[in-house]
Parts: structure tokens; sequence; C-alpha cells
């Protein structure tokens, strides 16, 4: 049985030229952490004007994607006032913000109409739109959790599609494979990213500078199968800047990749990256990201939210106040699992070679949980280390 959802003249829009939002109601239908639902004339751009050249419209959460024929687009949404926790316990002050940005994506001289293909089946259900640009309805519009532009430059296809979760507070994020298929040019692949305030390159990470701060994104996995096995190849991003014209003071930032050795014969994947928030109703922070012997990524930091999204069976699945998480996830982007460990912050976090976590942080607690027969099971100061 197919159900659906009606949603009246909602038009969510802030800043010129941002797109239009679809509400946050469809997020209920999700079914591996993001659902494209496509754009049969529903979306438009603040001033009602249709836009035709965004396909399929996603969301993680607090960020809407938008697969455009030649580009991503991402919106992150805030409200307008962000509380800023001093502990788990006390506000301590408030500061006005932005109430949304976004980050601009577009692949340079790629094909301008991709072939795009549905790779699953498409999600349960259905949508119904009725805006002002569109009084009459648009209805029965479907939604799919992978999609693929073909040829976007010749032999090299783009493949989206959602990273899965079994939390039902986290929404997972969106991830996308780059397919170079035999006799194709790796270097045909060029990026460029507006509406960031600065990008660079440290340490073989994309460091992304936006008006909420800095995102991270972290050395692209580039791999060939090679008789049923998955052979790594070195690889990863360069930069550079370009001015969008002689009379615009704006620049973009260009990213494409640099490649080693690979068998030309053999179609190369390269699997750039994925991005998730991850938290409760309230307020997260993150300290500090380390990779484990088996290259799962953990981190840890502070929550002020009592409903932080934890995993059955972990050290401390509740708190009363919040305090220090530890979490951890796959390469590409799974949530393994996730605990609380008593109220504080989180501050360091590596694990060993037999992927046993340490963390070291902060607590003013006196009840911060400690192991019988530890060096000091009594709070005389501040400093805590936490083995897992």
């Amino acid at each position: 049985m197919h159900f659906g959802r009606s949603f009246v003249f909602l038009l969510l829009l802030f800043g010129p030229a941002c797109f239009a939002q679809n509400p946050r109601g469809t997020q209920n239908l999700r079914g591996n952490g993001i659902e494209f639902i496509q754009n049969r004339g529903q979306v438009a751009d603040m001033d009602h004007q249709l836009r035709p050249d965004i396909l399929y419209v996603g969301s993680t959460g607090l960020a809407r994607v938008y697969l455009r024929k030649t580009g991503i687009s991402r919106v992150y949404e805030q409200s307008d006032q962000v509380r800023v926790a001093e502990t788990a316990e006390k506000i301590r002050h408030s500061q006005n913000t932005v109430s949304g940005i976004r980050v601009d994506i577009d692949f340079l001289g790629a094909n301008p109409e991709p072939a795009v293909i549905i790779e699953e089946q498409g999600t349960e259900g259905y949508f119904n739109y009725y805006y002002s640009h569109c009084p009459r309805g648009i209805t029965r519009v479907k939604a799919f959790n992978k999609i693929s532009y073909k040829e976007i430059y010749p032999g090299i296809d783009f493949s989206f599609y959602g990273a899965k979760s079994n939390s039902p507070r986290y929404d997972g994020g969106m991830e996308y494979d780059i397919t170079v298929n035999p006799g194709a040019d790796v270097n045909a692949i060029r990026f460029a990213y507006s509406g960031i305030e600065k990008l660079q390159l440290n340490a073989n990470k994309l460091l992304i500078k936006t008006a909420w701060g800095e995102l991270e994104e972290h050395i692209p996995k580039i791999y060939q199968i090679v008789d049923g096995k998955q052979i790594v190849i070195p690889g990863g991003y360069k930069t550079s800047t370009r001015m969008v014209n002689s009379q615009s003071p704006i620049t973009n930032y260009e990213v494409s990749f640099w490649v080693g050795e690979y068998n030309h014969a053999l179609p190369l994947i390269i699997d750039p990256w994925w991005s998730s928030y991850y938290g409760g109703s309230y307020a997260e922070t993150g300290e500090a990201v380390a990779a484990d012997p088996s290259g799962n990524l953990l981190f840890t930091g502070e929550t002020s939210s009592t409903d932080f999204p934890t995993s059955p069976g972990v050290f401390q699945t509740t708190s009363a106040t919040g305090g220090v998480y530890v979490l951890k996830f796959t390469a590409t982007g799974t949530r393994v699992w996730a605990t609380f460990f008593g109220v504080g912050e989180g501050f360091g976090i590596t694990a060993d070679a037999s992927d046993n976590v340490i963390i070291t942080g902060a607590t003013s607690a006196t009840d911060f949980p400690v192991t019988a027969g530890c060096f000091q099971s009594l709070q005389q100061g501040t400093a805590c280390c936490g083995l897992f």
C-alpha cells in the first residue's frame, strides 16, 4: 500500500538565490539515511522562479542537498539564536547568528545534460506539493535512495547515495563515488567551491572555512578491484584558486585529484568523503578525532543533549545532564557505537594496537566513573582519562 503526504503553501527561504526547502515532515519516509526526491516542478527560488536545473532534493537533517545537473548545493539551516554551553548544567551566553548558508560545488567543464539513472527502486510512499507557484498541486512525487549521473565527464560516472544508520535520531549523510572507466582521464574531474570564505589543503585534508566555522573533508579512498581484491591506489586532492571574472572580487576555489600509478584497463573508484551531523536536540562540540588500526574513525567531545543518540549495550546509554561522549564510525560513515562517559568534556582520543580506545579530557564531577583499584579514585582536580 502506498501512502502520501500533502504540503500546503510551505516555502522556506533564506538569503538571495537560495532554493526552496521541502518540509521536515518528509524525513520519516527515509530509507537508508537520505532520500532523493525528484524535482517535477515543485522546486523554485525565492522569486518563485522554477529551477529545472535541480534534479533531486534530499535532506541529511540540518542540511538540505540539491543535486543539480552540473553540481551539488548544500544548504545548512540553524535557528537565529545559538546557545553556547559552558558546562552541561550552565549556559554561558547566547549569540545571534545567520539562519542559513549555502555551499555550492560545481563540476567544471562537465556535461550539461548528463544521463541520470535511478539505481535502486523508489522508497515507500510519495509526496504531494501545493505551493503558490503550483497551486493545483504536483502529486505522487517519488523518491529514490541512489542516483547516478552517467558520462558527466567522458567515461566518468558519479553515484549519489545515503549512509545507513541504526539510530532513529541520526539521519546519516550523503556519499558519492566517482567511477573512472577504462580509457577516461581522471584529470578531467574539477570542482569549484563557492559560498565559502576560504579553502586550503592541510595534511591532505580540505579545510573549508564557512560563516559557521571550519569543515574538514578527508583524503579520498581511491582503489581498483583486481582479481576480486580491493587494491588501494595512492592519491589525494589538488587545490587552486580562480577569479570568477576580472570585474568580480569573488574567488572560487578549485579542487581536483592526483592519482598514482594504476591499471588503466580497469575501472578506478574515487570515494571522496562522507559527512554527517550527529547529536541530540541541544548542543555538541567535537574536540578530537583519530583512526584506529582498522581504519575506523573515533570522535570525542562534550554534549549538552540528554537525548544524544547512543547505541545498545555500550558503557553508558543515558545521561541526565549530557557530558563526555565517545563515538565510533567506519571509514565509510556507518556508526559502530556511541556512548556517554560521565560528566565533563573529552579533549583527546586514540586507539592502541588491540583497538582499545583511550580518551583524555576534563571533569569537575565527583562521581566520574572510575574503576576499582585505579591510581586515583577520588576527584582532586580536573584532569581525567578513560580506557575502553
